[in-house]
């Protein structure tokens, strides 16, 4: 039984690595904070890293966090925006009877659509693909 239940604790860790490869955080362009703190705060000698590290290294931590949590999915509402007006109101097609009928659905269809995109741009980054 401890044999199975390491063999799922490998599987799992792989797929999480999986899942993490295409991670939107793991995108340099979704790291506002970090890529501030990083431009910010550069040493020359490996000394000084060393003795900041007990300092900076929860400040990275808390930037990382930042970005993960309130800093990009606030950026990625605009685009999860744009894709739901380019999918649904943007180009109408058919006839203005054809407009009436599709009224209400879109309507139903907009804020689904809306956090589907903009929940799958929060934990992916599209721009890899």
């Amino acid at each position: 039984m401890v044999c199975g239940r390491n063999v799922y604790t490998v599987l799992s860790v792989g797929v999480l690595l999986v899942l993490a490869s295409g991670c939107a955080v793991m995108d340099t362009e979704n790291r506002r904070v970090l890529n501030c703190l990083d431009r910010l705060v550069q040493f020359e000698s490996t000394s000084a890293k060393v003795a900041a590290a007990p300092v900076f290294v929860p400040i990275g931590v808390a930037a990382g966090l930042t970005d993960m949590v309130i800093v990009h999915p606030a950026a990625s509402i605009p685009e999860a925006g744009e894709d739901t007006w380019e999918v649904l109101w943007e180009d109408p097609q058919g006839s203005e009877f054809r407009q009436m009928m599709l009224f209400l659905p879109k309507v139903v269809a907009s804020p689904i659509l809306f956090v589907t995109d903009w929940v799958a741009r929060c934990f992916v980054s599209f721009e890899t693909f």
